[in-house]
């Protein structure tokens, strides 16, 4: 059986929003409820107001909340260029995370890098 490319199963799975530059896709310290995958575009990633790192196309964002047992926002992302975003509920991303080798293994070097 063939696998379908992972930008594909994204799409299948998400919804597809535009964020302006200057915009917060989520906040530290919040509770998630969803998970995003950068399609297009920049973000900063701020922790207790610094800038930590910065994200890109292809990059997700908002995926350690979903993986902690408490769901809560380690950090700030905010849009540094307009951007297109594939958000992903708990429960898609959950989906994902089950039915996509590729979204799994994805989603297992972004968290390593990252903890």
């Amino acid at each position: 059986m063939k696998q379908k490319p992972l930008a594909k199963e994204i799409e299948n799975l998400s919804t597809t929003i535009d964020v302006s530059a200057g915009e917060t896709l989520c906040r530290e310290g919040e509770l998630a409820r969803e998970a995003m995958l950068i399609v297009d575009g920049s973000a900063e990633v701020l922790r207790d107001g610094e800038q930590v790192a910065t994200v890109g196309t292809g990059e997700l964002v908002g995926e350690l909340a979903l993986d902690n047992d408490d769901h809560m926002r380690t950090a700030t992302v905010r849009a540094t260029s307009d951007c297109v975003v594939a958000v992903m509920s708990a429960r898609e991303f959950a989906t994902l995370r089950r039915s996509s080798k590729q979204f799994a293994a994805l989603l297992d070097a972004t968290i390593d890098a990252r903890t």
